[in-house]
């Protein structure tokens, strides 16, 4: 894997830089290395408020900077990225105060007597908590994180990537410091550029030897697929809360998964579910009336599949029954040449927006680093998908096993 990954492209009068801090995943640090990533973002040693960074960042000509996280294979993310106009725009002393703030960001925290600062440190972590109880007003989303957790149950990868309210409750300002310290120790470094990068050489490179002079060098074992074994039967589970639509998603492991399968997998996904002529949306929602919305998903880091459908409570199983018809129609070849088409189609698409976006394609080139272990560009990308056929989602498809249901609302009889 490079920890340094470079894309120059004079479309764009800007550059995107992130940064990745990678971490074994652990479920015992998920809110500390959220919280970790919030305190981070909103102020440093040098700009001590968040109105003070923002003022900066403003007078760098709206200079944008931000930090986030997420799991990536067997490894937490801590991400961080700063988008800069190029120099020849702005100079290079706008150029040097931009890294410096994400470098700082990162290197330097606002202690104050070898402590976060308090207050900022109790407004974080209120802010967290309130982010987690969002996460169950988002009903989609926690019926998915719900599904997630129990396909994963029991592995560090199905725990909540924030972690839960007890666990944010239970951080101290100390512990807090403590687990930075941790962090940097251990953490790999992975820098990306994207953009116009015209009299900026180097900058990548810059970045990853300022970070890594003060967190220094270090290598996170990972491997790019997360392991599970898959259920000889369906897990059903159901959840019931006062809501008027019920969801329902299913989910399934693509078993004996090699990482060239993902370019398969990506096509047969978008055909049960990625687009508007997709199964799950003709015949669910549209032919059978069963559903407000009906989409599928794919993880390629985790090898698995998700349907879900937004339903009354009293079509959970007839919905169920077409949902997985759907699956079994692909298996056995039933796919129009309108469905596949279109489906190749929208993929190709949204592998050509990503280039439209230098955040897009810093995502997409860091994930691409993990999953494959090199560098693998949109073209490449896009070319592979160019040359599937039917027999090839045919083959991926039954390799498809269905391994847990998660139901959330409404009172169906399962």
């Amino acid at each position: 894997m490079k920890n340094i990954i470079i894309r120059n492209s004079n479309r764009f009068k800007s550059v995107f830089a992130q940064v990745n801090l990678l971490l074994p995943l652990t479920a015992e640090d998920m809110s500390k290395n959220a919280l970790l990533a919030m305190m981070l973002k909103k102020s440093n040693s040098k700009y001590k408020t968040e109105r003070e960074l923002e003022r900066k960042l403003a007078e760098l000509y709206n200079t944008s900077f931000g930090a986030g996280v997420g799991k990536v294979a067997n490894m937490y993310d801590i991400t961080f990225g700063i988008e800069i106009l190029n120099v020849k725009y702005t100079g290079k002393e706008a150029l040097d105060e931009a890294v410096d703030i994400l470098c700082t960001a990162i290197c330097e925290p606002n202690f104050v007597d070898g402590k976060f600062d308090e207050k900022t440190f109790e407004l974080e972590k209120s802010s967290l908590l309130e982010r987690i109880a969002e996460e169950k007003d988002n009903k989609k989303k926690y019926a998915l994180d719900s599904l997630e957790r129990e396909m994963f149950k029991g592995t560090d990868y199905g725990y909540p990537l924030y972690g839960t309210a007890e666990d944010v409750v239970k951080i101290t300002n100390e512990e807090l410091v403590k687990h930075y310290y941790d962090v940097i120790s251990k953490a790999e470094v992975v820098v990306a550029t994207v953009g116009n990068l015209e009299n900026m050489d180097g900058l990548a490179e810059t970045i990853h030897t300022r970070i890594c002079g003060k967190c220094g060098k270090h290598t996170v074992e990972f491997t790019p697929l997360v392991e599970q074994a898959i259920n000889k039967e369906i897990e059903t589970k159901v959840e019931e809360q006062d809501i008027n639509q019920s969801i329902i998603c299913i989910g399934a492991r693509i078993k004996d998964v090699k990482t060239e399968d993902v370019y398969k997998a990506r096509l047969f996904d978008n055909i049960l579910g990625g687009t508007p002529a997709a199964k799950l949306f003709q015949n669910v929602r549209e032919k059978e009336s069963l559903a407000y919305f009906a989409k599928s998903m794919y993880n390629m880091f985790t090898a698995s599949v998700c349907m879900f459908a937004g339903i009354a409570p009293e079509k959970y199983e007839k919905a169920k029954e077409v949902m997985l018809k759907q699956l079994e129609d692909i298996k056995s070849g039933k796919v129009s040449d309108i469905e596949f088409n279109a489906a190749k189609e929208n993929l190709i698409s949204a592998y050509k927006e990503k280039q439209d976006s230098k955040g897009g394609q810093a995502k997409g080139l860091f994930s691409n680093e993990i999953y494959f272990g090199r560098t693998v560009d949109f073209d490449e990308m896009i070319e592979e998908i160019s040359k599937l056929t039917l027999d090839d989602v045919v083959e991926i498809a039954n390799r498809v096993v269905v391994t847990n249901i998660f139901l959330l609302g409404g009172k169906a009889d399962v």
